[in-house]
């Protein structure tokens, strides 16, 4: 018996001081999107910390209270807060599926709780990247079908801004650049685009819509954690 309860104290032990050198543990919110069928799930960057990082994925959700998913798109934001992981793990591929509760709005900023059921299963990791842009206005591009593919702003140093937009052929109407292997938009904008806004003055006509917007987190160093 005591040689099981010391067992038992090791393997506690053993698991918090994981978590404990492992900085990327933690609670980590995400923005929750429904482009045509597709759920994707996109981790609510800050600079510094655990949670400096831009990483969007492909999802499927499965919940105990079906009826709490939205079966269409709508504009209002959902926000999921996870039960506590590693980000590393999770952007690694060693970590595919979590639990979670689903907020209309900011789950830290007054959203209302509307499924705490919620399971996540990731199918595609779509970008992985670190806050390490040195300027606003350029965005990563994410073909998502022929048809539409989302730009994601490259976060920059205070003050910037986190958004994603989709969008319809990009490539062939906005100019686009390689940068250490992923294909970019150079927009040049330095504040977000709002809707009904051109993207370019060159592709007026260019369709397209917001997805998600972020400001707050970036205006300031105040937010860091």
């Amino acid at each position: 018996m005591k040689r099981f309860l010391l067992g038992f104290i090791v393997l506690l032990t053993f698991n918090a001081s994981a978590h404990t050198h492992d900085h990327s543990y933690g609670v980590h919110g995400m923005a929750l999107f429904q482009v045509e069928n597709d759920w994707y799930a996109y981790h609510m960057p800050l600079h510094g910390g655990k949670h400096a990082h831009q990483v969007l994925m492909r999802v499927t959700l499965t919940s105990d209270n079906q009826a709490a998913l939205p079966q269409s798109y709508s504009a209002d934001l959902l926000s999921i807060a996870p039960e506590p992981f590693s980000l590393m793990k999770l952007m690694h591929g060693e970590l595919n599926e979590f639990n979670a509760t689903l907020f209309k709005g900011h789950f830290e900023r007054g959203g209302k709780a509307i499924d705490n059921s919620l399971r996540v299963k990731v199918e595609a990791r779509l970008l992985l990247t670190d806050l390490n842009a040195t300027r606003n206005g350029d965005y990563y591009l994410v073909p998502l079908s022929q048809e539409r593919q989302l730009l994601v702003h490259c976060i920059a140093p205070v003050p910037s801004f986190d958004q994603i937009i989709v969008v319809n052929d990009v490539a062939e109407k906005l100019p686009t650049l390689v940068v250490e292997g992923r294909t970019m938009v150079r927009l040049k904008n330095s504040e977000p685009l709002l809707d009904g806004q051109p993207l370019r003055k060159e592709a007026p006509q260019l369709d397209w819509r917001l997805i998600y917007l972020e400001t707050v987190d970036f205006s300031s160093r105040k937010h860091v954690h």
